[in-house]
């Protein structure tokens, strides 16, 4: 559960991570400047997220599906932005058998039989987390993604509600990273409580999380920072 919990932080802040990762791009060939000279940059953001993880097996077939709601309150540039993003794999545990000295050895792996990442901005009608954190939902969600098993772009429709368990979340996380060319510290925090949450995606990809052997799920607060320098001169 923990696992999942951090997930969603970094995915709240996929944003600042992007410009983190365009900011490590950027000290890889630092930028024609004044010797010695340092940008330095602070980027804050806020905002509540929704999130369900679950698990189901189906004879030889196992499924996983994470759905994240997010909505920013504040984004690093001072608006407000509001996605679902979507991830399903799908693999099945498959018997191979090799001859080894005239004899034949069998044994299982698991092999990949999708792997989907889909996103979609959302409008305000689409969506719903309440103030107090005690339910969420989508409503009739489109989202475009890309299978990289199939190499196939696939179309889903996501339902989604999130309502209240009970047990209180608080979770703390940071990161940092400094080279010759750069530093970049970031800080999460996320509050909030469990929830019991009821998903089902039609479409090209149709997946329940009611029929799931493992769920997890919980709607949450949730603050980042981010601090970057770059060095124009390598220290």
């Amino acid at each position: 559960m923990n696992n999942v919990k951090t997930v969603a932080v970094i995915v709240a802040a996929g944003i600042i991570l992007g410009l983190v990762s365009s900011v490590s791009s950027l000290a890889l060939a630092p930028a024609q400047a004044k010797p010695n000279t340092t940008h330095v940059e602070k980027y804050m953001t806020s905002g509540k997220i929704a999130s369900a993880h679950w698990f189901t097996e189906d004879g030889d077939t196992f499924t996983q599906g994470i759905v994240n709601l997010i909505v920013a309150a504040k984004t690093p540039e001072g608006t407000s932005e509001s996605f679902v993003d979507v991830n399903i794999e799908q693999y099945k545990l498959e018997e191979y058998c090799e001859i080894l000295n005239g004899e034949e050895y069998c044994d299982y792996e698991y092999t990949p039989v999708m792997t989907f990442f889909g996103y979609a901005e959302l409008d305000r009608s689409d969506f719903n987390i309440s103030s107090n954190l005690r339910s969420a939902s989508l409503d009739s969600v489109e989202v475009t993604g890309f299978d990289y098993v199939n190499g196939e772009e696939k179309t889903i429709t996501v339902d989604a509600t999130w309502s209240d368990e009970g047990s209180p979340i608080k979770q703390r996380n940071s990161y940092s990273e400094t080279n010759e060319y750069y530093k970049i510290f970031f800080k999460g925090m996320i509050s909030g409580r469990t929830a019991d949450a009821s998903i089902e995606i039609t479409g090209d990809i149709n997946t329940s999380s009611g029929d799931s052997d493992f769920s997890d799920a919980f709607i949450v607060k949730a603050k980042e920072v981010v601090l970057y320098k770059i060095y124009e001169e390598p220290i």
